[in-house]
């Protein structure tokens, strides 16, 4: 039905042991019942089994998931429109995603292409090419967002910042993890309240590039302390 140019989808996922035990799965069964946390589940079978993790949303994609689920296309819409305003699902370009599965399937596909790589410079004898320029653009619109959240007293040596950011980000995927891990180290302690004495230069951060570190820290802390600063 939908075109698939490149898969990256997975076979199998971790289903987590206390996933019911989560607030919002709570607030779901009990509004919806054992069937609304059985869509749930459903709904992340069809984002794994999708490429990119992203399923086109519209009144006829709507309408085949129903029949496959065995549930009215309207019953459907609700549980789904209830997930979204929840923070269980949300709604990008026209995609139904979830931020949970697509930090976690990171790693996979990270490993995925280095694996691809390695094949390739195994098995396939070597063929100089003309080198294709390569398009940074994206990169670089990427690293505009960045800069724009580093605080302006702790920003140092903005172009070194943004070829190292390019580099090290490689994707949209790297860069887009980037700036995540940027926002929960900002959330990580009030560095206005020092004048930001205490927070490491924009290209101190970029060099560490310890992303896992704040990455790892619960997103709940992160919107309880998360505060857009002046820049």
């Amino acid at each position: 039905m939908f075109g698939r140019p490149r898969k990256k989808t997975a076979l199998w996922y971790k289903h987590d042991n206390n996933m019911r035990k989560d607030d919002r799965i709570i607030d779901l069964r009990r509004r919806y019942g054992l069937g609304g946390y059985a869509i749930y589940n459903m709904l992340i079978e069809v984002l794994i089994d999708t490429d990119f993790y992203a399923y086109e949303y519209n009144e006829h994609s709507a309408e085949e998931l129903s029949k496959d689920f065995g549930i009215s296309k309207e019953k459907l819409i609700e549980i789904i429109n209830y997930c979204i305003n929840d923070k269980l699902f949300f709604i990008q370009d026209g995609f139904l995603r979830n931020k949970t599965l697509e930090d976690r399937f990171m790693a996979l596909d990270m490993k995925r292409n280095r694996d691809r790589q390695r094949i390739s410079t195994q098995t396939e004898l070597p063929i100089k090419v003309k080198p294709k320029k390569v398009n940074n653009k994206p990169l670089e619109d990427k690293f505009n967002e960045f800069w724009s959240l580093y605080p302006s007293k702790r920003r140092s040596k903005k172009e070194e910042c943004k070829k190292k950011f390019i580099s090290k980000s490689k994707n949209i995927t790297g860069s887009d993890r980037a700036i995540l891990a940027l926002k929960k180290y900002i959330a990580s302690r009030d560095f206005a309240k020092d004048n930001y004495e205490f927070m490491q230069l924009s290209i101190t951060w970029i060099n560490g590039w310890d992303l896992d570190t704040w990455l790892s820290m619960e997103d709940e802390k992160v919107t309880s302390n998360y505060k857009k600063l002046e820049v």
